[in-house]
């Protein structure tokens, strides 16, 4: 009868296992969050991306590759970002932003792009770098980007998220 139970309790608790993991997926799906009345798509530096369009966001770790985690803002973070891009008039900057013609940088994190949709709006706007000094306009997206990025940095989603190893200069 030991034989019999030993096989048993061994599928059993396979199951249990397997189950288990269902319920902690971070599929998109299966998550809990606040309505995205606000969507966002940012590619900023190298390899870090928030995309609220499909609820996920990726941390560059450098020398580590990435990490990409299901993430989505909260009503307040959305409403927050949506009030500093109107301020800023992002709804109405260029959709290009070139780089400083004859200078270069390497390595290029160029080049970054944001889109937001919010309603009957939806806005991308592309720049390079190095940006042009003599181009005041060019330095709202950069600035919005970092801006949006600090609210993301301060969620409980990213804060858990492995530092990165090594840097970009």
């Amino acid at each position: 009868m030991a034989r019999f139970l030993t096989p048993f309790a061994f599928c059993f608790a396979l199951a249990l296992l397997l189950g288990a993991g269902c319920l902690l997926s971070t599929d998109s799906e299966t998550i809990v969050h606040d309505p995205q009345f606000v969507e966002i798509y940012l590619q900023h530096g190298f390899l870090d991306e928030l995309n609220t369009f499909g609820g996920t966001l990726t941390k560059d770790l450098v020398m580590d590759g990435s990490i990409t985690v299901a993430f989505w803002l909260s009503t307040e973070e959305q409403q927050t970002i949506l009030e500093r891009a109107e301020q800023m008039s992002f709804f109405s900057l260029p959709d290009t932003f070139p780089a400083e013609a004859g200078v270069s940088i390497n390595p290029d994190p160029s080049p970054d792009k944001l889109r937001i949709r919010s309603g009957n709006r939806d806005h991308t706007v592309v720049w390079s770098y190095p940006r042009d000094p003599g181009d005041t306009l060019s330095a709202i997206p950069r600035q919005l980007s970092e801006f949006i990025f600090s609210i993301v940095r301060q969620t409980p989603t990213y804060k858990a998220l492995p530092q990165p190893r090594g840097g970009w200069i």
